[in-house]
């Protein structure tokens, strides 16, 4: 008969745990370059007033948070990174819905990320959507629009139904983001 040592079969435990979550998972790689453009921003606030933002910068690949009172002055060195990927390296666009966050990425579609656990979901990839440039999440209906197709895809969070919509004669989908002064400024829409 084989002895079981309780904190051997703890230490394993953790072990594969910290394997699996390593493989949903964003691990904040070791340099992330400091938050340089605003693709986007989404925000939560808590019943104390204080306000979490959220800013997706495309050019560094990845997204910051930072938390705020009431008439808080906000300078981008202010954010602190809180996810980075290889795979998801153009956060364009970013919503926020019950503790989640749902970026839409250049190159690689469309995806939720789980704020406590860190839990990576796919909603959309290639070939699906082609250049998701917004995203909008309400009540469990997500919408993003798609540059490349020139259209807006609705899909619920449960992801049972999916519909999309071309929008002809547009140039252009999309929303785009503004700073200045190294300070947040203003947002304008396309």
């Amino acid at each position: 008969m084989i002895k079981r040592n309780p904190t051997l079969l703890a230490l394993l435990a953790v072990s594969l745990c910290a394997f699996h979550l390593d493989s949903v998972c964003s691990e904040i790689p070791e340099v992330v370059p400091p938050l340089k453009t605003i693709s986007d921003l989404a925000v939560a606030t808590n019943s104390s007033g204080v306000s979490t933002v959220y800013v997706a910068d495309k050019d560094s690949g990845a997204i910051y948070s930072g938390e705020f009172g009431v008439n808080s002055v906000v300078r981008l060195s202010d954010f602190r990174p809180i996810f980075a990927s290889p795979k998801y390296a153009r956060p364009v666009s970013i919503a926020y819905e019950d503790g989640q966050l749902f970026v839409c990425d250049a190159t690689a579609g469309v995806f939720s990320l789980d704020l406590t656990s860190r839990a990576i979901q796919p909603i959309l990839g290639n070939p699906d959507v082609k250049q998701p440039t917004s995203i909008a999440i309400l009540n469990g209906q997500i919408a993003i629009s798609d540059r490349g197709r020139n259209g807006v895809f609705l899909v619920n969070r449960d992801k049972k139904t999916l519909s999309f919509t071309q929008i002809l004669g547009t140039k252009s989908l999309g929303r785009r983001s503004r700073h200045s002064d190294a300070n947040l400024a203003f947002w304008t829409s396309e």
